[in-house]
Parts: structure tokens; sequence; C-alpha cells
């Protein structure tokens, strides 16, 4: 099991609307099939998989992120570079990590 983090670059965030937070889970859920868990906040997300998908994750948020600077007139960045996934050795890290990512946008107040 792998954890992946993907977080926005301040001050933008990573969609304003809840159309474009759809807009964003579909890509993601098109792009890394199979999704063990995952959550998606305005300012980050994370998402666990059976293997190593940092390179779909991040073309998917690149592709999102891209689409949304042209329907927008933006030019930035908007997430920062997607840091090495996070393996998850044993089944009690596995079940903390689960709780985490299910737990995590009440722990935020999102």
């Amino acid at each position: 099991m792998f954890h992946h983090v993907a977080h926005s670059v301040e001050p933008t965030v990573l969609f304003y609307t809840w159309s474009e937070g759809l807009r964003l889970w579909k890509r993601i859920l098109v792009e890394v099939p199979e999704v063990f868990a995952f959550v998606i906040m305005p300012n980050h997300l994370h998402l666990l998989h059976v293997v190593d998908v940092r390179l779909q994750l991040a073309h998917a948020i690149g592709s999102y992120v891209h689409e949304r600077n042209a329907r927008r007139g933006w030019n930035t960045a908007g997430v920062k570079p997607l840091p090495p996934a996070d393996p998850v050795a044993s089944f009690e890290k596995q079940r903390r990590d689960e709780r985490y990512v299910y737990l995590n946008p009440r722990e935020q107040g999102w």
C-alpha cells in the first residue's frame, strides 16, 4: 500500500467550487483506477493505492489544473511537486492511514 499526498501552491487551492472539486475527483479516478481510499480538500488530497501511482496522479492533477487555469485565465502551477509516495509497511499502519483519510475532512473542518 502507498500513501500519496498532493498540496496546492499557496495562495491558490486545488478547487474553488463544488463543480471544480467534482471535476478533479473524476479526473483522478479515471487516471488512477482501483483507488483504495481517497479524499480531496481544497488545499490538499490523500490517496491510498496498492501500487505507486504517483505519475498517474501527477498527470491527473496537472491536466485538471491546466483546464482550470484556462477557464479562469490564470497561469499558475496550482500544485506543488508530488513527493514520493509513502510506502505503508504494516497492516496497522495501513489501518491508521485509512482512518486518517476517512476522518481528515472532519478534522480539518472542510
